[in-house]
């Protein structure tokens, strides 16, 4: 069996060698050859990072751009609520209609409250 078992090893040993020696020999033009081909994707690797790159600080300078616009829309958003709050009217509608509408929003309410006080008086 010990025997048998060291055959095997060695046949194992000697197909590998043999393959090794045989994937082994490139000529030169294929070298060459393949050479270009990685210095070539290499080359496509940059340009594609450099305009993911590119793309990534385009974004960011957007999203910098909007944070302010939000933080204005939800400011009128949240007045809106306080005034539905205080007049017993949907908190809610009344801030989503302030983000959305904004402005609009804000005239129709400021128009709301001065017809309900001049009703009062």
């Amino acid at each position: 069996m010990r025997v048998s078992a060291l055959k095997g090893f060695i046949l194992l040993g000697l197909s590998f060698s043999c393959i090794s020696h045989i994937n082994a020999q490139v000529s030169k033009e294929e070298f060459e050859q393949l050479s270009f081909k990685v210095a070539t994707l290499e080359n496509e690797n940059n340009v594609l990072k450099s305009n993911v790159r590119t793309e990534i600080d385009d974004t960011k300078r957007q999203i910098e751009g909007y944070a302010p616009m939000f933080l204005v829309l939800f400011l009128y958003g949240t007045v809106c609520a306080l005034w539905a709050q205080g007049t017993n009217r949907s908190v809610i509608a009344w801030f989503l209609s302030g983000m959305i509408f904004s402005v609009l929003t804000a005239i129709t309410m400021m128009y709301i409250n001065g017809k309900e006080q001049s009703n009062n008086d």
